[in-house]
């Protein structure tokens, strides 16, 4: 089931076909803590949605993201 508030936060456009969509998060609605892997336990609800609404749809998912600013290009 899809939480609509949470939905209504997420930009969902169409780009080519029935079957492909691009989702964009805002750049704070996901984040993890600094020096870590793993996504902080407050994003699982979201996270828990997006996974129903890619089942559900039968979607191929690719995920991007960035690094932080904190730290040394290098490390980062």
């Amino acid at each position: 089931r899809i939480n609509a508030l949470e939905l209504d936060e997420i930009d969902i456009t169409k780009v080519k076909g029935p079957k492909e969509v691009t989702v964009v998060l805002d750049e704070r609605a996901l984040l993890f803590n600094f020096d870590k892997s793993n996504v902080k336990a407050q994003y699982y609800g979201i996270l828990q949605n997006l996974k129903e609404y890619i089942i559900v749809n039968d979607y191929d998912v690719t995920i991007v993201g960035h690094t932080d600013s904190k730290g040394t290009n290098e490390y980062n």
